[in-house]
């Protein structure tokens, strides 16, 4: 991804999720928004949410919120608002929480 190839970056992203399913799913979601496939993005994004994994529980504190923001601005600009609030809401009750001046 850093070198601007996402296509090659998916292969390595595979080969990623073999060994911790839930990095190299949000990985290859970011790869193929980054290609414009945004149908497989958003299909690897929710898998990455439909998978229980334990590895998840390191995951999830920096990568979760990426997941929920990034799915409610691909269903946002398919029209979808009902799903696009919803990943949006799951979003900022992650952040109700946090420090207010961020």
């Amino acid at each position: 991804m850093a070198e601007q190839r996402p296509a090659d970056a998916i292969v390595e992203f595979r080969q990623t999720a073999s060994i911790c399913q839930p990095c190299g799913l949000a990985d290859i979601a970011r790869a193929y928004q980054a290609l414009g496939v945004l149908d497989s993005s958003v299909a690897y994004y929710e898998r990455y949410l439909a998978t229980p994994d334990i590895d998840r529980l390191s995951d999830d504190p920096w990568r979760l919120a990426n997941v929920y923001r990034r799915l409610g601005q691909l269903h946002e600009r398919w029209g979808d608002w009902v799903k696009a609030s919803d990943y949006y809401v799951r979003f900022t009750q992650l952040w109700k929480d946090c420090d207010p001046d961020l």
